[in-house]
């Protein structure tokens, strides 16, 4: 399957079993490029409403998980480097 924007490959196997998840958005993220994902590729890749995707790249955006980029898409973010 590919995103309408970007032409970012998201599916993997075993997607059926996290859809309706937070995590589930967060997995469509990962392999999202600079450029990111539209919110109606994150609504296939999960099988959620509009209005719930909203809601849960809020929480990831809160969390430092997900930024939204200038093209008005969204990715994940890299938490894992730690700033000494």
């Amino acid at each position: 399957m590919t995103a309408p924007s970007g032409g970012t490959d998201i599916s993997r196997p075993g997607r059926e079993d996290a859809s309706g998840t937070p995590e589930a958005l967060l997995w469509a993220l990962s392999p999202a490029s600079d450029r990111g994902i539209s919110v109606a590729g994150l609504m296939t890749a999960t099988g959620m409403s509009r209005r719930w995707v909203y809601y849960r790249l809020r929480e990831l955006a809160d969390a430092g998980h997900a930024a939204q980029t200038e093209h008005g898409n969204w990715r994940a973010t890299d938490t894992e480097s730690d700033d000494p």
